[in-house]
């Protein structure tokens, strides 16, 4: 067995051995304490009487998109990155954990099979230097994305096209402590 194996099975066993402990002892003490918890409530005492559920009041800001955009265009600016601060999607982490992981060969195509969008890597010495996001499935990419390493700090940077044509990349970021930022 590798090391590398070892040492993952032990790093992943270690803790869900624990935590099944933890859960087995936690289902042991609920059942002996429900009786008492019953008789406490019937007999009126205001340390367990029940709450009443209450829902929590969270103001939400509709968002609509302008009358000249439909639904698709919003979405979509959504899904590149365009809302929200430019804080990382679930596809962000995703491409990011691939690069991470690397591979064998030149190429991984459609690294995430059965998902809505496509993911190809490009490698070089079994690390990931480039990979290409297509949002839709449409064999059109979307994304353009690179992996650097300049004075001796990793760069991720990203190029999105927003007419999703695979040829005009007019928008550029470049991945800033968790947050995309426009890159000049």
């Amino acid at each position: 067995m590798k090391y590398t194996t070892f040492r993952n099975l032990a790093l992943i066993g270690a803790p869900v051995v624990v935590l099944g402990g933890l859960v087995a002892v936690g289902t042991r003490a609920t059942k002996k304490d429900i009786p008492s918890i019953a008789q406490n409530a019937s007999a009126g005492s205001e340390a367990t009487a029940p709450i009443p559920a209450v829902p929590a009041k969270v103001e939400q800001v509709p968002t609509v998109a302008p009358p000249q955009m439909g639904m698709q265009t919003a979405l979509s600016d959504v899904a590149r990155g365009k809302a929200a601060g430019g804080e990382l999607r679930p596809l962000d982490e995703e491409v990011m954990r691939l690069a991470a992981r690397g591979g064998k060969g030149d190429k991984i195509k459609d690294a995430v099979p059965g998902k809505p969008y496509k993911i190809n890597l490009f490698l070089e010495n079994g690390k990931v230097v480039r990979a290409k996001v297509d949002l839709n499935r449409n064999d059109k990419w979307d994304e353009k994305w690179s992996f650097e390493t300049e004075a001796g700090r990793e760069l991720v940077k990203r190029q999105v096209s927003p007419t999703d044509d695979d040829k005009t990349y007019s928008e550029k970021y470049i991945l800033n402590h968790g947050v995309w930022a426009k890159d000049e």
